[in-house]
């Protein structure tokens, strides 16, 4: 395994569909995108999570605004919790057809990440998840967001 990279959990199943397979221009690396069939994935690695993540979002956007989404990281292994920088924020955004969007940004000085977004999406209730890491240490969190028609 590259020594860029980390385990963060050992024990983790998806099921999905591979939407795309594109290599990379730079490492040659192939990057693909697996639409995951949300009722078929598991993890026994968020009850382990060090991070405290909790994610800002509206409840409901019309089709074609803006979304701004915040999401706040801190450590559970400091008391109290301490804001966690440069923490790698992963952002899927997915409904009842799979994933629509992915998103990435790295937490602020104080463990803050803004993340602006457009509701390009076709109406519904979609669930915004979030991964946050850094190093070996990780959190997730999960929010709803209805998108509606004008």
């Amino acid at each position: 395994m590259p020594a860029r990279l980390d385990v963060i959990a050992q024990c983790s199943t998806l099921s999905g569909t591979v939407r795309s397979v594109d290599r990379d221009p730079h490492d040659l690396e192939l990057i693909i995108l697996v639409a995951i069939t949300t009722q078929h994935a598991t993890s026994e690695a968020t009850p382990n999570a060090v991070f405290s993540v909790a994610i800002s979002s509206p409840p409901s956007v019309v089709v074609g605004a803006p979304v701004k989404l915040t999401v706040a990281v801190k450590s559970r292994a400091h008391q109290p919790p301490a804001a966690v920088s440069e923490a790698v924020i992963y952002l899927e955004l997915s409904g009842d057809g799979g994933v629509s969007r992915w998103a990435a940004e790295l937490s602020n000085s104080f463990g803050v990440a803004t993340l602006s977004l457009t509701s390009l999406e076709i109406p519904g209730t979609y669930t915004i998840l979030v991964h946050a890491s850094k190093g070996h240490d990780f959190g997730t969190a999960s929010a709803s967001i209805q998108i509606q028609r004008t």
